[in-house]
């Protein structure tokens, strides 16, 4: 739903038959297709028993809100090799300019 108290369907119903319910939780995958443009997104759930005739709406709706995701670089596997350097074999030569400076990087106790 584009919004939180009306009805405005972005995507209309799809119901999903024969969800099982333990302790009043349940567990279906949705597929919503591209309707997340950044705009808020409420999701509208209604449910029956096996006999009941109609739906009963869940309230309130269910704010979709955009949740962070990690992505595996292509490269991040090289970050295995930095195991791999043997110590003591960076020498001064091997560092740009600057980039090690006289402040420690540690605070001495």
């Amino acid at each position: 739903m584009g919004r939180r108290h009306r009805r405005d369907p972005i995507r209309r119903d799809a119901p999903i038959p024969a969800v099982p319910v333990t302790n009043g939780l349940f567990v279906v995958t949705l597929d919503f297709g591209g309707v997340f443009s950044g705009d808020a997104r409420w999701l509208a759930i209604s449910v029956k028993t096996n006999l009941a005739a109609s739906y009963t709406d869940l309230t309130p709706r269910q704010q979709l809100t955009p949740s962070p995701y990690a992505v595996f670089a292509p490269t991040a596997g090289n970050a295995n090799l930095a195991f791999t350097v043997a110590p003591g074999s960076i020498v001064s030569a091997s560092l740009a300019p600057g980039a090690v400076t006289p402040r420690p990087l540690v605070p001495e106790p």
